[in-house]
């Protein structure tokens, strides 16, 4: 094999934690501020209370078109509703203005069954929450009320597919170049979505949208990660993901003064062409130039960096620099590095395990940020209260990685976000408005906990792969929590319909056992990034005293002189000596 550079003691003469770093953090913030694009779909298709457009009633109030037209449906405990989805079949138009104004509801209901009811061909909505939304806009509602869970799945979907192909282009055409083509696709599909026709294409954007998203978050991350020091990683990494939460924290509040479906929209495109003057002036990542066998670039970055950081590299040959048999450029398919993924029984392990703690976290994190309007309270108030507990989380996130690690921080964090579902199920069985706050409250300490774990399992599994598969270590093992985000509207929505307490039980069950297992994964605090596979194997295992590596020369020693005299004894028997 090739040399490569010792990128870990030249970013340590360069500075490793400095103005460089900083400036670097700060621009991939602006990136992700407006990403709020996960966040916005519980407003720009947030549900609106709806009945049918009964022919005749137009004129009249809300509350006069419920009173004479729509019929009152059980939904159990022995309390009735205005149907959303049916109507008299009366022909109200030959009625009087007077008749319908002294309509005598209980007089004409007596006389009515089912039989006189007939589905909805049109609705009209209550504007009180939202003015539109794409509800309102595209009539999903009745029959086709499961197309705006639909909406989050092909989002999900499309960042399923981000995670496998942003790895692949990332370690194959740089970290920069990446981060520049899928923020372009997201904003191709952030103004196909303003100015969407129909339903399909609406949904087609949102695809567009979670790819170039996620492709570009990706990317961003493994950038800070590969130029900040152990001692800093965590809080770098971890940090960058305060301005997506001041993003999302502030966005509630934008929906609640502006309830528009296209409005809305209009306030979170047209910031996203900002970053790309940001994306401009980042550095590609020197350890990926380094990987490649680009010495001389990833010295340029290098050199760089030491000027920001008012540093200096020693003025020697970039020879002096290099690892003997550590170079990893390499032309690699998808599936030769997914067995390198799984080539080792630890490295195999390790890889189930980070899967398995992105897939839990990924599914509670997306069932309680994509089904707010579940919860009991005020879809503003609750939304505003889920994002603004991100921001302790992520500085407790930080605080813990540092201080007592990434797998307890990671394992404890999932147990008590379990816990706090659990706690929720008995609840359920009770009614009131105690037990109602009770349950927003645990939902929202269970969001804290959840989110401390989503950010660690970023770090934990950018730490854990080798420089030349990082990216596609990071996206493989994303995909797993975009495949749970994918059916997470679902779990969080239809499942509580058929049994309230059902997405509890789940989270609870796979929250303890993630956490559980994410004890037995190697710590990477103040750890070097591991450069090759053999690096990434060695994780986490104890390195020998010197007197341990003594008495280990003195046995091989002996071992290789006992065989040696059993073979001189066995020639000397052969040979009749």
């Amino acid at each position: 094999m090739e040399n490569t550079l010792d990128v870990d003691k030249l970013l340590k003469c360069a500075g490793d934690s400095g103005v460089y770093q900083i400036t670097t953090f700060a621009l991939i913030g602006v990136v992700v501020f407006f990403s709020v694009e996960s966040f916005a779909i519980n407003f720009i298709a947030g549900k609106m209370d709806h009945w049918c457009q009964v022919p005749g009633l137009q004129s009249y109030s809300s509350e006069e078109q419920l009173n004479v037209g729509i019929p009152l449906e059980d939904i159990g405990g022995g309390q009735q509703r205005h149907s959303r989805c049916h109507q008299y079949s009366h022909d109200f138009e030959q009625y009087t203005r007077h008749e319908i104004m002294h309509w005598n509801r209980t007089l004409e209901a007596a006389n009515l069954t089912k039989d006189d009811w007939t589905q909805c061909n049109n609705w009209t909505y209550d504007q009180s929450v939202f003015i539109s939304s794409a509800v309102s806009e595209w009539n999903l509602v009745c029959d086709w009320s499961w197309l705006v869970d639909l909406i989050s799945t092909v989002f999900m979907a499309g960042r399923l597919v981000a995670c496998l192909a942003c790895g692949l282009i990332s370690d194959r055409f740089g970290r920069k170049p990446t981060v520049l083509g899928f923020h372009g696709i997201k904003t191709v599909g952030l103004v196909m979505s303003l100015y969407a026709p129909n339903y399909s294409i609406f949904v087609l954007s949102r695809f567009l949208i979670a790819f170039g998203a996620t492709g570009s978050t990706l990317a961003v991350f493994v950038i800070l990660s590969e130029v900040s020091g152990e001692k800093r990683r965590h809080v770098f990494g971890i940090g960058w993901t305060l301005f997506m939460t001041v993003g999302i924290v502030i966005f509630p509040g934008v929906s609640y003064l502006v309830r528009d479906f296209y409005k809305l929209q209009v306030i979170y495109t047209w910031p996203q062409f900002i970053p790309f003057i940001y994306i401009l002036l980042l550095d590609e990542s020197p350890r990926w130039l380094a990987s490649r066998g680009r010495n001389k670039d990833a010295i340029k970055v290098l050199q760089r960096i030491a000027l920001i950081n008012h540093r200096q590299l020693p003025d020697t040959s970039e020879v002096d620099y290099l690892k003997q048999g550590q170079s990893e450029k390499r032309e690699t398919s998808m599936c030769k590095i997914l067995l390198e993924m799984v080539s080792t029984p630890t490295l195999r392990t390790r890889s189930f395990i980070v899967w398995l703690n992105w897939f839990t976290s990924a599914l509670m994190y997306y069932a309680l940020m994509l089904n707010t309007g579940y919860l009991p309270g005020d879809i503003f108030l609750n939304s505003f209260l889920l994002t603004v507990i991100e921001i302790p989380a992520n500085f407790l996130t930080m605080y813990f990685l540092g201080r007592i690690g990434r797998c307890l921080t990671l394992g404890l964090s999932m147990i008590f976000g379990a816990i706090s579902s659990v706690l929720m199920i008995p609840l359920m069985f009770f009614s009131g408005s105690g037990t109602e706050t009770g349950i927003t409250v645990l939902a929202i300490i269970g969001k804290g906990f959840i989110t401390i774990a989503y950010s660690a399992i970023y770090v934990v599994t950018a730490e854990m792969y080798p420089t030349h598969i990082r990216n596609i270590g990071m996206g493989v093992s994303s995909s797993f929590g975009r495949l749970s985000g994918m059916g997470a509207s679902f779990v969080g929505g239809y499942l509580s319909e058929l049994w309230r307490p059902l997405p509890c039980v789940i989270f609870g069950v796979l929250g303890f056992l993630s956490g559980c297992l994410a004890f037995l994964l190697p710590e990477t605090r103040n750890v070097k990034l591991p450069e090759t596979i053999v690096d990434a194997e060695n994780l986490g295992k104890k390195k020998k005293s010197p007197l341990t590596v003594a008495v280990d020369d003195i046995k091989a020693v002996s071992t290789v002189n006992g065989i040696h005299n059993s073979q001189s004894s066995d020639n000397e028997r052969n040979f009749g000596f």
